[in-house]
């Protein structure tokens, strides 16, 4: 265990699986503690059981009151809070002229708006700590766009916007950054290659990516950790590309 976030409380949302997972992993290994917000209680509950001095707790990020509770209770268990971590999100492919107003919707719930109302949560602990940092997880999509994942694509583009603007109002206290990670070996990427030819998708993904290959979760968590960590103490505002070189290439 290293000490570069010894004494640190950190959040995460979308705490029980991909990158939001790999993260708490991460952090745990470097000192601190974690509380795993999910909306899988369950998976939440095993991920804390086998992440060293890590907690779970239920949340909804679509659910105002659920997120407002989740973050009340992290704070009355961890202490303080210093460290946010916006990783819950969800996927859509779908041609805008086949997406249901429903799937647009439950799509921005999730993916902004789950983003917002955990970021406002947070914020009095974590500028009450004067050391926080908010990460928020976009994607490459919200740089370089993709065919048929217009919702997905807005979402998360909106998402690097939200931490701009929030890295202006929660100043000085408080960084706030994003990452655009590029493709992840994660459920949910492999939900969005398709059923059945999931190695032929996947080496057609390689393809766009300078690197040629698809990262595995902890890649993004360690750009996530920098970002936590007083590594990056100068570093507010910015969107950085985890992603192989597709967002120039």
């Amino acid at each position: 265990m290293s000490a570069r976030l010894a004494g640190r409380r950190i959040a995460i949302t979308g705490a029980a699986s991909g990158i939001g997972l790999e993260t708490a992993r991460v952090c745990a290994r470097h000192g601190a503690r974690v509380a795993l917000l999910d909306v899988n209680a369950a998976a939440a509950d095993e991920a804390a059981r086998s992440t060293p001095g890590a907690i779970a707790i239920a949340a909804d990020v679509t659910q105002e009151s659920s997120v407002d509770a989740a973050f009340a209770e992290a704070v009355r268990i961890l202490g303080w809070l210093d460290g946010l971590v916006v990783s819950a999100g969800i996927d859509l492919m779908s041609p805008i002229g086949e997406m249901s107003l429903a799937q647009w919707q439950r799509l921005m719930d999730v993916n902004l708006t789950g983003a917002f109302l955990a970021c406002r949560a947070a914020l009095p602990a974590l500028k009450a700590s004067k050391q926080g940092s908010a990460v928020l997880i976009s994607s490459g999509a919200g740089l370089r766009p993709l065919a048929r994942r217009t919702a997905y694509c807005a979402s998360k583009a909106g998402l690097v916007m939200l931490a701009k603007s929030l890295s202006i109002e929660a100043a000085p206290e408080v960084r706030v950054n994003a990452v655009c990670p590029g493709a992840v070996d994660t459920p949910l990427f492999r939900w969005s290659v398709g059923q059945g030819e999931v190695t032929q998708s996947m080496e057609s993904v390689k393809q766009r990516y300078v690197l040629e290959r698809i990262a595995e979760p902890v890649e993004i968590a360690n750009a996530i950790l920098f970002l936590l960590s007083a590594e990056s103490s100068y570093i507010t505002g910015s969107a950085l590309a985890v992603d192989a070189g597709r967002s120039f290439h």
